[in-house]
């Protein structure tokens, strides 16, 4: 687990992928990943297939 309680590895985007954002635009999808977070009570949440599209 990464010091601020967050880990993930990421999977990069073999085939091209893009998504419409709120303002109607397209984005290419850099990576695909699934992320670790582990909360300040210790609850550990699993988010799969999460979609990295940087700005």
């Amino acid at each position: 687990m990464a010091k601020r309680g967050i880990s993930f590895n990421a999977d990069y985007a073999k085939s091209e992928r893009r998504i419409e954002v709120a303002n109607g635009v397209e984005a290419e999808v850099a990576a695909v990943s699934d992320i670790s977070l582990e909360l300040a009570d210790g609850f550990k949440l699993l988010l799969r297939d999460v979609l990295y599209v940087p700005s």
